[in-house]
């Protein structure tokens, strides 16, 4: 025991070493990394929370400017730490302790054995395992837990509280496994649905430490309210630290409608980008049905495996949530070790190990040729989140197959070692289904998109759409153009007007199919291009007369002025008039409708676009996000 204890410690405090070490010798890189889609998202990220806790402090709302999307409680306590921008220590070591909690709740989870023994099930494998600390360690230098810390990212308490829910709930204590799933839950809201599980689960340690089973029904409705009243007590407290009810849509509202379309390594972002407004509530409807719906079947069908459902259900977060991020994955992957046993059963670990290195690496490079280097589009990223779900998916059915193959060579012994067609075909239909939905989605997208062209066209070709002069002037084949004179005209006019023209961009969006930032975007470049071609007419003087005959000028000085002039001279002043210097106008950002987001620290604008030729359905469409 004691050398379980020395070596525990040697483990934390080499792990809490790395982690300072990275913070100190390399200052830039928690800022370079919380600025990363991969690691931060709009509801975890640093910078965001760093924003709420100056409004915070300064008296003003935190939830007003629409950049800070977190819990509130998170105020006080970074309030009470000095600014990470001057003394970022507090919060270095505050970040290195939370990892090293999560490290001990899963030590604790490791060490009660649930994995493989429960109340109602003993895997014939159950000998076929990792040491705790092999578990603990794989968790703590895992490049995922590391690069999370060091971002500094809020995913990391809402780690550790389901962590300690699944340790408390292992060892049958309560009240504290109430309050760390109450807290997990109002940290990132989709935990609640870890609750069923962990309840059988402590349902379970409780029955096998009291060598009885409690009355399931009080236990199912003394734990249930009491987690409604710690949920209520810490909402009730948020309200009171704020002094009103608006942090409820600024939080929990934003991960259910998902209005920040900021890219991330999930599945949702690119298909709201492409979405349609008004199928945008049927979708969001479809997609948190689907990622709510793994938690009843999976806790009724291996409701002897508490564990294990729990545990699948991290990685059903990891892929589907709105704003997953490599914490997520970093959770359940060091999850995973705890079922050694079941690894003999898995028949794709190479396919999901290799997919998730690709991924890994491909990723931030993918990232970077769209957004930093401009050679690709959105479609280079999102095909390589793509492949990462795919790859955690894998991983996902793989271990769901060879739980329900572990169940079964305990139901039916004769069976051990035989191939068992129809969990074979279950295996893989679950296995395919996550890319086949979202294929299909995808193809109803796009189907969507073809059908609303069409009918933008076939209103354009009508002609009882069209105004009276142009209708006359296409049923006598006249086509009406303007002749170069008349756009230089048109240019010049542009150049004279007194006051800019106001445009309604909700009406000329509903006229041109565009939506109103798309429309106002596109407006702005042409108004862009008509005023670049005034000021270059302008600058290049009136036209010459049509009949050709230029009007001779009359010479303001005479030639002995001249020669007087060019002695008094200089030659190198000569030639510098001579010179043109010839400067690219400005570009005006505002009318292209772009705006700059102020971060406290600075301006801040990150642009998000499709750079590329040729962007698929994200060609044109710019986004400005700030993570």
């Amino acid at each position: 025991m004691a050398i379980d204890t020395q070596q525990k410690m040697l483990l934390f405090g080499a792990a809490a070493a790395v982690r300072l070490l990275l913070f100190t010798v390399f200052p830039a890189l928690p800022d370079l990394l919380a600025g990363r889609v991969e690691v931060s998202t709009p509801v975890t990220s640093f910078k965001r929370l760093q924003e709420g806790v100056f409004l915070h402090t300064h008296n003003v709302s935190p939830y007003d400017g629409g950049v800070f999307h977190q819990a509130p409680l998170l105020l006080p306590l970074f309030s009470l730490l000095p600014n990470p921008s001057r003394a970022p220590l507090a919060t270095n070591i505050l970040y290195t302790i939370v990892d090293l909690l999560s490290a001990n709740a899963l030590y604790q989870v490791a060490e009660s054995g649930f994995s493989s023994v429960t109340r109602l099930f003993a895997s014939p494998r159950k000998d076929l395992r990792w040491s705790s600390m092999a578990i603990t360690a794989g968790f703590l230098f895992s490049p995922f837990t590391v690069l999370t810390c060091i971002a500094r990212s809020t995913s990391s308490l809402t780690n550790l509280f389901i962590l300690t829910a699944m340790a408390k709930a292992s060892q049958g204590a309560s009240f504290t496994f109430i309050f760390a799933t109450a807290f997990a839950s109002y940290f990132a809201m989709h935990p609640i649905l870890l609750f069923p599980p962990l309840m059988v689960l402590l349902y379970d340690a409780k029955a096998l430490k009291n060598k009885s089973t409690p009355n399931t029904t009080s236990f199912v409705v003394t734990h249930t309210l009491g987690f409604v009243v710690a949920i209520g007590a810490l909402l009730a407290g948020s309200a009171f630290l704020t002094g009103s009810w608006d942090f409820l849509g600024a939080t929990y509202g934003v991960r259910l409608l998902m209005p920040d379309l900021t890219p991330n390594v999930g599945l949702w972002w690119y298909f709201f980008i492409e979405m349609f407004d008004s199928f945008r509530e049927f979708f969001l409807g479809v997609f948190w049905l689907h990622a709510a719906s793994y938690m009843p079947g999976l806790t009724i069908r291996l409701h002897k495996q508490p564990l294990f459902v729990a545990c699948a259900l991290t990685g059903v977060f990891a892929i589907f949530t709105p704003y997953p991020s490599i914490a997520d994955a970093a959770l359940y992957l060091s999850l995973v070790p705890m079922f050694r046993h079941l690894f003999p059963l898995m028949r794709y670990t190479f396919l999901a190990s290799a997919s998730i290195l690709y991924t890994s690496f491909l990723g931030p490079a993918f990232y970077h040729l769209w957004v930093y280097a401009g050679s690709g589009n959105a479609n280079f990223f999102y095909a390589i989140t793509l492949v990462w779900s795919l790859g955690m998916s894998i991983i996902l059915g793989d271990s769901l197959y060879a739980a329900l193959r572990d169940e079964l060579d305990v139901e039916r012994p004769e069976l051990q070692g035989k191939e068992v067609k129809w969990l074979r075909v279950a295996y893989h239909i679950s296995l395919v289904s996550v890319p086949l939905l979202f294929q299909l989605l995808q193809l109803t997208l796009f189907i969507q998109f073809s059908f609303n062209l069409q009918q933008q066209s076939h209103i354009r070709q009508t002609p009882n759409h069209i105004p009276p002069q142009h209708n006359i002037a296409t049923m006598s084949n006249n086509v009406i153009t303007f002749t170069p004179r008349e756009m230089e005209v048109l240019a010049l006019a542009w150049k004279c007007m007194e006051t800019q023209p106001k445009v309604d961009m909700n009406k000329l969006a509903s006229l041109t199919g565009y939506t109103p930032g798309s429309a106002s975007v596109t407006f702005g470049k042409i108004k862009q291009k008509i005023r670049l071609v005034g000021d270059s007419l302008s600058s290049a003087g009136p036209a010459p007369p049509k009949n050709g005959s230029r009007a001779k000028a009359t010479p303001s000085t005479t030639p002995r002025k001249r020669s007087m002039l060019s002695a008094s001279t200089p030659p190198s002043a000569k030639k510098s008039k001579q010179r043109e210097i010839k400067r690219e106008p400005e570009m005006d950002f505002e009318e292209f409708g772009l705006c700059a987001l102020d971060g406290g620290s600075g301006s801040r604008s990150a642009a998000v676009r499709s750079p590329g030729g040729n962007g698929g359905f994200l060609d044109g469409i710019e986004k400005y996000a700030w993570v």
